[in-house]
């Protein structure tokens, strides 16, 4: 399982990086607070259609899909090695790296709780509509 420290999301995300996702699957623990950004999902939502987020966010040549969820034990991990496999099947040849955020959103947060560039209150879940 490949990660990706919360030290480089935050340059990535900084830098607006062409490419990136960042896919929060904290389900009902979410609270109000999420990456900038990030496409909230449940996380069972997503296992349960993980073929159509694939098709949505894997075909690129290059580029990273982030997870995370509190910790990143348990759900962020399940979801990236789920959509990892999927977009083998599907798109042999992307070179789209499928990571997990290191420490999660808590350590995300504890680090750069306070910077609103990079951590947002969301009064709605932004859930893809298409």
């Amino acid at each position: 399982q490949m990660e990706v420290s919360a030290e480089d999301l935050a340059a990535w995300l900084l830098e607006r990086r062409q490419g990136v996702v960042v896919v929060d699957v904290r389900g009902g623990s979410a609270g109000g607070e999420r990456l900038k950004g990030a496409v909230v999902v449940e996380w069972e939502e997503f296992l349960a259609r993980q073929e159509r987020y694939v098709e949505r966010w894997g075909g690129s040549s290059d580029g990273a899909v982030v997870f995370y969820c509190d910790n990143c034990h348990t759900r962020g991990p399940a979801c990236a090695r789920r959509f990892a496999r999927s977009l083998r099947e599907a798109f042999p040849e992307s070179r789209t790296a499928v990571l997990v955020l290191a420490g999660g959103f808590a350590r995300f947060v504890r680090l750069y709780g306070g910077d609103p560039r990079l951590v947002e209150t969301a009064a709605e879940p932004c859930i893809p509509s298409n």
